[in-house]
């Protein structure tokens, strides 16, 4: 059934607020209940435009939550589990430190490190399983780095 892109992302919404959805193919299949065609691509496009960000759960688990329903928790608390969880290593090259991640939780935990507000942190930019943080000047690098590590 053909719809209008305000109905598909307001029933994409409702999906999200309704289930567990931790990947962009499952609202594909739930669209497809509702007698929606969608591609992964447009659902992709939708997810940014609403606001749908993946963030883990109380499971663990990573799960797409609209940014207006997501819980506020303690970033360091929340940086300390998925530091645990997902993290394989962290280097500093000047000051940039760059974390490796297992695939695919990279931008999760960029946010988090964002969340933050840590003054010396210019920014975050991450890829799959990658990230790489900005830092003002070396000396503020060396102590994030070493603060970072502690947690590991």
């Amino acid at each position: 059934m053909k719809i209008s892109k305000k109905r598909r992302q307001e029933l994409i919404r409702k999906i999200i607020h309704e289930k567990k959805i931790s990947n962009q193919f499952q609202i594909v299949e739930e669209l497809k209940k509702y007698g929606i065609k969608a591609v992964q691509p447009t659902v992709a496009r939708d997810l940014k435009e609403i606001g749908a960000v993946k963030i883990m759960d109380e499971s663990g688990n990573y799960v797409y939550k609209l940014l207006d329903e997501t819980p506020v928790i303690d970033p360091w608390k929340e940086l300390k589990r998925n530091f645990k969880s997902f993290v394989e290593s962290i280097d500093r090259a000047g000051n940039l430190i760059v974390i490796k991640t297992i695939p695919g939780t990279a931008s999760g935990i960029a946010r988090v490190i964002d969340r933050l507000d840590i003054d010396e942190i210019v920014g975050t930019l991450a890829g799959d399983d990658t990230i790489f943080v900005a830092v003002r000047d070396p000396e503020s690098c060396e102590k994030i780095v070493e603060k970072l590590s502690s947690i590991l």
